[in-house]
């Protein structure tokens, strides 16, 4: 027998109490005799089993325990009975109040978390949002705010070509019916009028402006030669 086994043996022993071998019990008493190691596990394990038949013992009943359970009036079918029945009635009571709150409580869970017709129609406003324009929103506000800009610089030259356009038309169609002549403001006043409102709205014109808006100044002013006299014959 090898040392291994013995220790798995004596549990075999220990846990068939009263059906345990006689013959296994002699080998390990006889291995243990020669083996120090498996005689010291013997030992204890001979320890263990005393404490455990003096522990593990049944107890006996009174002798007198049988007449007088038979005698109790426990066994009385009448209070049994009605025992019983009241014992049914109080586990039901609190049952069915339990039921009732349960099914209280899920209809008003119900009706709150249904939402009403008023608020499901309502529409909540966006909330303004603090974060930065897209780039299309840019490109749009600056577009707007260079059309803007174009209008209120054309408005001073384009009115005062709109004057210089109805005087002419004025004149062409009706030059003798007037007795008196419309004025014709001359080109440095009109170079200061445009340049009032530019000055006043604007920045000044560009060469492309200037180019495109030139014919408001009318044609260019020859230079007047000193009239030549003829000497007189004698």
């Amino acid at each position: 027998m090898q040392c291994l086994d013995f220790e798995r043996l004596l549990n075999e022993q220990l846990d068939a109490r009263d059906l345990a071998s006689p013959d296994l019990d002699r080998t390990l008493e006889a291995h243990a005799a020669v083996c120090p190691t498996c005689q010291l596990t013997a030992s204890r394990y001979q320890v263990l089993q005393q404490v455990i038949r003096a522990v593990a013992r049944p107890p006996a009943p009174p002798v007198d325990f049988l007449s007088r359970f038979l005698e109790s009036p426990a066994l009385d079918d009448g209070p049994l009975t009605r025992r019983r029945a009241l014992t049914t009635r109080q586990v039901m009571v609190p049952l069915a109040m339990a039921a009732s709150l349960l099914l209280i409580a899920f209809l008003g869970w119900r009706s709150f978390t249904e939402p009403s017709p008023s608020l499901a129609q309502k529409v909540t406003p966006p909330l303004p949002s603090d974060e930065p324009p897209l780039l299309t929103d840019a490109f749009a506000s600056a577009g707007s705010a260079t059309w803007h800009i174009a209008v209120e610089t054309s408005v001073p030259a384009a009115r005062i070509g709109r004057e210089f356009l109805d005087a002419a038309s004025f004149q062409e169609r009706s030059p003798g019916a007037l007795a008196f002549t419309l004025p014709n403001p001359p080109s440095t006043e009109v170079l200061e009028s445009v340049g009032d409102h530019v000055n006043a709205r604007v920045r000044p014109f560009s060469g492309t402006a200037r180019h495109a808006f030139g014919f408001l100044l009318g044609p260019p002013t020859e230079p007047t030669s000193p009239a030549v006299t003829s000497p007189k014959s004698g």
